[in-house]
């Protein structure tokens, strides 16, 4: 009974940090580029108009157009450009809030999970879990990551409970997750091979036995294509579903430019979420998972469906962000929070395990409130603090626009000429509207971290030297160069 406190009481801490971090994330970052897509289709969907972001399932903009009906004021004007006000403002913050209540039931859960997988697990499993700097930029954001990050580890629990005790409850579990994360994002649809296959390989006994095992779960873990159907019925209608699914293949075969280590590569690379989750990982999490490692190995429902999602994302096209692979964090997480309870039962190694947790959650609480370009120490051997390292959702995601008009406010920037990557939302900062040059000439020139390391055009600034250095938008001083005002206000500004 008291374990069972001590684990709740875990679980409860580790959701309100996050809660409290991720709040505070929310009304300091600006829209990123594809939020405002979002809060409009969700806005949509409540006035039975299914015709917003067609590409992506709509459960997650269910949830989002929940907190516009509780939270937002009614949206006065209807379509855009003048609508961009609301999903910018006051939309987006009513659509962040359910995205943040998600977040902190994931670290929730990965407690509670942790502590099934070793004894002392839950207490440090539940620190970084509400720290992890990836759960924090994208738990905060009206977008579908962090929602599938936790359908995808509710289909996992669910999947291991169906293994262990076969009910008909617990095939339902199983149906309705797999059909949560699928409705969320497309990719969710890797658990309908991956829970069965870490049936088979976490079985005991011989082949028949695993056979038996796989087959217990892949019955019902196919049967969340029904749920999928359902939801879509429900809501924008199942012609929309081929639609979305169509939408997606086209653009896994034409690819999608993505900024690694200074280079742009028009179609990914194999190791780019190994390369993007080792920079956006605190350096202490590897240890700690190193040494809790054993404790995982066996529950091959913890790690394997989220090893099979990254192993397949990693041989595809579109490489956007860590966003794409956060469920492996379920896995790296526990693993770290068993490997902290396992130092701290040696008496020799007692020391390492608060001394690395300490480290993971100090990094990344010195990056607050500004996770969403967060990677660790290693950013420091960047002249550009690592903003030529890694791009879009993973750097300069549009979310800048506070940022910049920090960095405006502490400098005299006189005439301001910007060129933004994303939506227009940087108009909204007074600061920064108030400098707004609509003349031929700038004395201060602001450019997105996009467009100056992905956009060749943007080249000749790269030499310069920044006016501070904080990012993601970097301002230049160009007072009597032409040529760099010019560049400003090229195409894409």
């Amino acid at each position: 009974m008291i374990l069972a406190v001590r684990r709740a009481l875990a679980a409860a801490v580790s959701a309100a940090l996050f809660a409290g971090l991720a709040a505070g994330e929310a009304r300091w970052d600006s829209a990123t580029i594809d939020e405002p897509v979002y809060v409009d289709a969700a806005w949509r969907l409540g006035q039975g108009r299914p015709d917003g972001n067609v590409e992506h399932p709509p459960l997650a903009k269910l949830l989002m157009l929940a907190g516009q009906r509780l939270l937002a004021p009614p949206r006065a004007v209807p379509d855009p450009p003048g609508a961009l006000y609301w999903n910018s403002g006051a939309g987006l913050l009513a659509s962040r809030a359910p995205m943040i209540a998600l977040g902190a039931i994931l670290g929730a859960l990965l407690t509670l999970w942790a502590a099934r997988v070793a004894p002392g697990a839950a207490w440090p499993t539940a620190l970084l879990a509400a720290t992890a700097p990836s759960l924090l930029a994208h738990g905060h954001l009206a977008t579908l990551d962090i929602c599938l990050a936790l359908t995808f580890a509710a289909a996992c629990l669910a999947g291991e409970a169906l293994a262990e005790r076969p009910t008909p409850w617990r095939a339902l579990a199983v149906a309705l997750a797999v059909g949560a994360a699928v409705s969320t994002k497309w990719s969710g649809a890797v658990l309908l091979g991956a829970l069965p296959l870490a049936a088979f390989a976490g079985a005991a006994g011989g082949l028949r036995p695993r056979l038996r095992a796989l087959l217990v779960v892949l019955v019902p873990a196919v049967a969340g294509l029904v749920v999928l159907a359902l939801v879509y019925a429900a809501t924008v209608g199942l012609p929309l579903l081929a639609e979305g699914v169509r939408w997606q293949l086209d653009h896994a075969r034409q690819g999608h430019d993505v900024l690694l280590f200074g280079k742009v590569l028009p179609l990914g690379a194999w190791w780019y979420f190994l390369a993007v989750l080792a920079l956006k990982t605190p350096l202490a999490v590897f240890p700690l998972a190193a040494a809790g490692a054993g404790a995982v190995r066996r529950r091959t429902f913890l790690w394997l469906p989220a090893a099979v999602l990254f192993a397949a994302l990693s041989f595809g096209t579109v490489q956007l962000g860590i966003r794409y692979v956060l469920p492996i964090y379920l896995p790296l997480l526990t693993a770290a929070g068993a490997g902290a309870a396992r130092l701290w039962a040696l008496p020799g190694a007692r020391w390492a395990a608060p001394l690395l947790a300490a480290a993971a959650v100090a990094s990344s609480l010195a990056a607050f409130p500004r996770h969403v370009e967060y990677q660790h120490e290693a950013r420091l051997l960047s002249r550009w603090y690592g903003y030529d390292w890694l791009g879009d959702s993973n750097g300069d995601w549009g979310q800048g626009a506070k940022a910049l008009a920090e960095d405006a406010a502490a400098i005299d920037v006189g005439r301001l000429c910007v060129a933004w990557f994303g939506l227009p939302t940087w108009r909204f900062e007074p600061a920064l509207a108030a400098h707004a040059s609509e003349a031929p000439a700038c004395d201060t020139a602001a450019v997105s971290a996009t467009w100056l390391f992905q956009r060749p055009g943007f080249a000749p600034f790269r030499a310069e030297r920044p006016l501070g250095r904080r990012g993601p938008v970097f301002l230049f001083d160009v007072r009597g160069r032409p040529e760099l005002q010019s560049i400003a206000r090229s195409p894409g500004s």
